[in-house]
């Protein structure tokens, strides 16, 4: 059996009545890091550890939990981080259970430390200079996003942008949702889930916005041949082809076909013939040769 020294003392004392987390430390700070890893931001990241496993989230406990990491010099991606912030927090005693202070006979608080709802979201701080064509990200997408949320919000959108129109009011917010939901995805596959609810909301949204591949291919079809169409009708329009007698006058004005075959096909035939078949150039070196030997 597992020791209990390697799990934390448990806060919500109706799911874990041994009196222990059914998590152990480790796993604890391994979630801690991996969502350290997409947001970057020990508030952003101990409100979400706390969300998921039930656990009051203390503004107090977290800035105590940052001065400790400081004076420690250990970095706030630790997966110590976590045992931190857990050590901060006030001894809980759950509903319907007591705890015996000093053994004097007098009753401990009774405190609720399971996560709170009502809890306002951590606010993100956005550096400026990381987004190109937002200038208030936060106003734009709504609060309650990681940096890296933001990040991956704004790139899809200036995405779609590139290609595809969004200049009323409800494209822009239709592409909003699109981005949401591709966000919301990507979340999933993070978390092992599947995405096929999600994918088939996604397909309707971008029908909604014509913007669907099978759209985009149709539409593109039609302004490919109708660009051929007006190229073909500008230059018979206004480059007419010339009209003359002899074509044979045209019909090789580079003289491709002297050049071949002076330097390919004359060349090819002597060494496979064994033929003394010498053009223009080699006659004249000949020539030269006999005047001198003259």
């Amino acid at each position: 059996m597992t020791a209990e020294k390697n799990f934390y003392s448990a806060v919500d004392k109706f799911l874990d009545k041994n009196g222990y987390f059914s998590v152990c430390k480790d796993c604890m700070g391994e979630i801690y890091s991996n969502f350290y890893a997409v947001d970057h931001n020990i508030e952003r990241t101990i409100y979400k550890v706390c969300k998921a496993l039930n656990v009051l989230y203390s503004e107090s406990a977290v800035e105590t939990t940052k001065k400790i990491l400081a004076g420690k010099k250990i970095s706030e991606d630790s997966p110590s981080a976590w045992g931190v912030y857990k050590g901060k927090l006030p001894i809980s005693v759950g509903a319907g259970l007591s705890k015996v202070d000093g053994g004097l006979g007098m009753m401990a608080d009774m405190l609720d430390l399971t996560f709170e709802y009502s809890t306002p979201v951590p606010k993100v701080e956005i550096p400026e200079d990381i987004f190109n064509d937002i200038v208030d990200v936060q106003a734009f997408w709504g609060d309650g996003f990681s940096v890296e949320d933001y990040r991956f919000l704004d790139g899809e959108y200036n995405n779609f942008k590139k290609t595809n129109k969004a200049d009323t009011y409800p494209e822009i917010v239709l592409l909003k949702e699109v981005c949401y939901k591709l966000l919301s995805m990507r979340n999933q596959r993070m978390e092992g889930k599947s995405t096929a609810v999600l994918a088939k909301e996604l397909q309707e949204l971008m029908k909604n916005l014509a913007i669907s591949p099978n759209q985009v291919s149709a539409a593109g079809a039609g302004k490919q041949m109708e660009t051929f169409g007006q190229w073909i009708k500008e230059i018979e329009n206004n480059r007419p082809a010339d009209f003359f007698r002899d074509k044979s006058i045209y019909a090789d004005v580079d003289n491709i076909e002297k050049y071949a075959n002076e330097h390919i096909t004359r060349p090819l035939k002597n060494f496979i013939t064994g033929s003394r078949d010498f053009g223009s150039d080699d006659v004249g070196a000949l020539n030269e040769l006999d005047e001198e030997g003259e």
